[in-house]
This record gives C-alpha cells, sequence and structure tokens, in this order.
C-alpha cells in the first residue's frame, strides 16, 4: 500500500524591523560578547550597515544576535532588522542557538588566499581599514609575515632496515643547539596557531612524529639490546 506523506514547506523569511526594546536576551545564552568584540561589531555595522538581522521568536526572545543587539543599544538604535523564527519548539530554539555560534567556528582557513586578501585590503591602494575583516592588527601581522615552512612539506625517509627493536634500551643525551632552536621553532608555530588554528596541523604532526623517530635511532646505546 502506498502511504502519501506530506512535507512541510517551510515559510518564507521576511525582514522586520523591530523595537530594541521588545528584543529579549536568552539568560542561558552560552555565547559571550567581550567589549572588544562589540566594538567590532560596532565598527562593522557602521561602516558595511547593520547587514546580519536578528533572530527571534514571535515573543521576541532572541534565538540569535545576542552582540548584534548589544551592539545596537551602544549605537543608539531604536529599532534593528530581526528575522522572525516561528514553529520552532523551544527545544530547537535552545540548539539552534548553540548551533549558529559553533558551527561557524567549526570552518577553517585557506591561509595562502587569506594573506593575500589581507595583503591587498591593507594595501594603501585601498581605502578600507582591514582590521574591520574581525582581524586585528597583530594578528594581521603575524599571518603576513608567517611563510611557508620547508619543513612542513618534508617528511624523513623510513629506514629500508630498522635500527631499533622492542627491548632496546634508549640513551638519553642533553639538548643540543639544534634542539633548544626547534622548541623555540614550535613556541612560533604555537603563537601561530592562535590566528589559524586549524592549519597545517596533520603535517606538523606527522613531521614531529617522523623526527622522534629519527632522534631515537641516532641516540641508541650501542650493544644495548635485551
Amino acid at each position: 500500500m502506498n502511504e502519501s506523506s506530506s512535507i512541510a514547506v517551510p515559510s518564507r523569511l521576511a525582514v522586520t524591523y523591530r523595537a530594541v526594546g521588545d528584543l529579549i536576551p536568552d539568560p542561558r545564552n552560552a555565547r559571550t560578547h567581550p567589549k572588544r568584540q562589540i566594538d567590532q561589531i560596532k565598527a562593522s555595522i557602521d561602516a558595511f550597515g547593520f547587514t546580519n538581522p536578528i533572530l527571534a521568536d514571535p515573543d521576541g526572545h532572541i534565538i540569535a544576535g545576542h552582540g548584534r543587539l548589544q551592539a545596537a543599544r551602544a549605537m543608539g538604535f531604536s529599532e534593528v532588522p530581526t528575522i522572525t523564527l516561528s514553529g520552532l519548539s523551544d527545544t530547537q530554539k535552545r540548539a539552534l542557538r548553540i548551533a549558529d555560534n559553533k558551527i561557524a567556528l567549526n570552518a577553517g582557513w585557506d591561509l595562502e588566499i587569506l594573506q593575500l586578501e589581507l595583503s591587498e585590503l591593507a594595501s594603501i591602494d585601498i581605502d578600507i581599514d582591514p582590521t574591520l575583516t574581525g582581524f586585528s592588527t597583530g594578528e594581521i601581522d603575524v599571518i603576513l609575515s608567517s611563510a611557508g615552512d620547508p619543513d612542513d612539506e618534508v617528511i624523513p625517509p623510513v629506514p629500508t632496515t630498522p635500527r631499533t627493536k622492542p627491548g632496546d634500551i634508549l640513551l638519553l643525551l642533553p639538548p643540543t643547539e639544534a634542539s633548544s632552536r626547534q622548541a623555540r621553532r614550535r613556541t612560533k608555530e604555537t603563537a601561530r596557531a592562535t590566528a589559524y588554528p586549524d592549519q597545517r596541523r596533520s603535517r606538523r604532526c606527522r613531521r614531529r612524529a617522523a623526527q622522534a623517530v629519527a632522534v631515537t635511532s641516532a641516540h641508541r646505546a650501542p650493544g644495548s639490546s635485551i
């Protein structure tokens, strides 16, 4: 027997302006908005306009856009653009409130393209403040000054004949100047990771694992097998 099923067609979204005082922030909103970020939102609204409407339910409870509402209040707005989402259960609204923030954080950056874009936006020939992108001046400097590390692309070959085997005793030697330089480089990599945490992570891990194998093989005490 064929059973007919109806598929609910979502209503068309419409932008409507609502008074700032009619919108109610959710007390359980887990996303925080420090002053620095509110200032960035204000600068973005001032430069581009209010391009991202606040999401709210029919009663005015905010689902997404708490930071934008704070910025609008700080700028003295009497009303803001909103999109009213009807038909969502309380559970769905709670999940969407988190998803609206978290899903965006799951994206990464193509570092080469990001460097190109920021470099061109920072050019004196373009009349725009590059910090309107959301990156601070310090973050932009780090991104633009970071060059590709050739070691990221070079993985030492696996030796044909292993020099270690189960039961070997390894001799730990004092750190050398080379290892100190390597530690300083890793500290730099950690600093760069604050600007683009998802870039080259897997390649760096593979490189470090290969280096560990190479160091282990080089410093094994002769005749130390058990």
